[in-house]
């Protein structure tokens, strides 16, 4: 299993030169919730371009939203198997569909 260190204040962003690296990662998606020094909740799934989009959200929605959204990807992620750059509209369709008929 492969680890990513990141920066404590999340800033960084993962440069197209690395989605190759990332996306050979095994998919292990883990939501955690901490809080940064400055008090803001801070939400990761433990995949960096899913936690680069859950720190986009965090500067436009509020807390549990960003917690639902993490909740709502791991989700998908794991009926998916694949990485995010792989994922296209038919597996969307595919987990809707799936979730029509439970």
């Amino acid at each position: 299993m492969w680890v990513i260190h990141r920066p404590d204040d999340l800033t960084g962003r993962v440069e197209p030169s690395r989605w190759k690296e990332i996306t050979q990662m095994p998919l292990q998606l883990s939501v955690e919730r901490s809080f940064a020094p400055s008090g803001g909740q801070v939400v990761r799934l433990g995949h960096e371009l899913l936690d680069d989009y859950l720190t986009f959200l965090a500067g436009r929605a509020r807390p549990n939203s960003v917690l639902a959204a993490a909740f709502d990807l791991k989700v998908f992620f794991c009926f998916a198997q694949k990485e995010p750059l792989q994922i296209t509209s038919r597996d969307v369709r595919d987990f809707i569909a799936h979730l029509q008929s439970e």
